[in-house]
This record gives structure tokens, C-alpha cells and sequence, in this order.
């Protein structure tokens, strides 16, 4: 008897311990997003940005600022850039009424090819249709001189 509680201990804790791991990252930005009561405003002070020339090989930052223009804080809750010649990194905390936040692209062209290149990067924000807010950048990969 004294084993069989054992094995169903061990059986119920590998059960619950094999259990995914929520993440509260995610669970907060659900809620954030969820809750129209939570919405603000947000401007951008540019959508799209033009990097010129580069030469293959390089890697540029770009900058995109944007300011909370609401009455409630602003969340940057999720950026994904559309290929992996683009990072995204952008404001983490919360961006207070008024205050101004930043999504960054790191472009690496080895991770592209010459010619033109149109990039975009998708934000989503607790605004009204914040899940389809829209960066893009562009310009030309230029082959080194030889």
C-alpha cells in the first residue's frame, strides 16, 4: 500500500511539474491590450525611414520615436520584425502621458542581399487597433568597391 501512495505522489508531481510555465509578461500584456479602459494615443514622429546607400556587409540602427498623446500610460507590448536581418528592440516601460518611447530596427545587411530593401516591423500598443501598427524601412545595399 505504502508504494502505491508513493507512485501516485511521484505520477501527480510529474504531472503538475510537466505543466507549461505561464508567462506573466504575456498574461500582462493580454490584460493591457484587453482592457479599453487602459487605451491612450500614440504618434509617431515618422512610419517610414529611408537609410540611403549601405554597403553590403554593414549594420545600421534605426530609430523610431513616437509620443503618448493619451490620458493613460502607453505600452509597447509586442514588436516583430518580418525577416531576421531585422532586430527590434523597443521601450520596455511604460511611456507616461505626454513622454516620448522608441522602437529600435538593427538592420544587419549580411542577413540580406544587395539591391533595394523595404523592411517592415509590426508594433502593437494598448491603442485603439494597436495590434496592427505599422514601421517600415527602406533603402539601397550596395555592393564594396574592389
Amino acid at each position: 500500500m505504502p508504494k502505491v501512495v508513493t507512485i501516485l505522489l511521484l505520477l501527480g508531481w510529474m504531472l503538475v511539474g510537466c505543466q507549461p510555465s505561464s508567462n506573466p509578461s504575456a498574461e500582462k500584456a493580454s490584460a493591457i491590450m484587453n482592457d479599453t479602459a487602459r487605451y491612450t494615443r500614440v504618434q509617431w514622429s515618422d512610419t517610414l525611414l529611408d537609410f540611403g546607400n549601405m554597403i553590403m556587409g554593414d549594420s545600421i540602427r534605426l530609430t523610431f520615436n513616437c509620443t503618448n498623446t493619451g490620458q493613460q500610460p502607453l505600452f509597447i507590448t509586442s514588436v516583430r520584425a518580418t525577416c531576421g536581418c531585422t532586430v527590434p528592440s523597443y521601450s520596455q516601460a511604460a511611456i507616461l502621458p505626454g513622454k516620448q518611447g522608441f522602437v529600435v530596427a538593427s538592420f544587419n545587411s549580411n542577413r540580406a542581399h544587395p539591391g533595394e530593401v523595404h523592411k517592415t516591423i509590426y508594433v502593437q500598443t494598448n491603442t485603439p487597433g494597436g495590434d496592427n501598427q505599422v514601421l517600415a524601412f527602406s533603402g539601397k545595399i550596395v555592393q564594396p568597391v574592389q
